[in-house]
C-alpha cells in the first residue's frame, strides 16, 4: 500500500506542477487511470477492493477532500497523503495540536522550501 501511496503523490505532483494542493477533478482522473491500470492487471497501483468501486464512488472519495464551502477548493496533497497512509491504523491521525506544531515547522525557515514553494501551501488549516 506504501508504493501505491507514493506512485499516487508522484503522479498528482506532476499533474498539478509540485504545487501543494490539485483540483478534485484532476485528482478524480489520476485514481481512474490508476483503477484502470490495475484492473487490466497492467500494474497494481490501487488495492484491488478498491480498484472494483464504481466511478461514482471514486468521484465521492475525491470529492470529500475538498469543503468548497468552507472556502477549501482543492485537495490538500499532504492531508490525502496522511488520510490513505492512516486508513485502517488503529493510532489514527494526528490531532490538531500536532498537525499545528508540524505546520508551524513547515512554514518556518528552517523547513528549507522557498517562498513560493510556501505560498501555494492552503491557508486553512487542514
Amino acid at each position: 500500500p506504501h508504493e501505491m501511496i507514493a506512485n499516487l503523490i508522484e503522479r498528482l505532483i506532476g499533474v498539478c506542477g509540485g504545487a501543494a494542493a490539485i483540483a478534485p477533478e484532476a485528482l478524480l482522473q489520476v485514481a481512474l487511470e490508476m483503477r484502470a491500470q490495475t484492473l487490466s492487471l497492467e500494474f497494481d497501483c490501487v488495492p484491488r477492493s478498491w480498484a472494483h468501486r464504481s466511478e461514482a464512488v471514486w468521484k465521492l472519495l475525491c470529492d470529500s477532500f475538498a469543503s468548497p464551502s468552507w472556502g477549501c477548493c482543492k485537495v490538500d496533497i499532504t492531508e490525502l497523503s496522511l488520510s490513505l497512509t492512516l486508513h485502517g491504523h488503529p493510532f489514527g491521525p494526528p490531532s490538531s495540536d500536532v498537525l499545528d506544531m508540524w505546520r508551524r515547522q513547515i512554514m518556518s525557515g528552517e523547513s528549507g522550501l522557498s517562498a513560493e514553494q510556501l505560498d501555494s501551501y492552503p491557508d486553512v488549516p487542514v
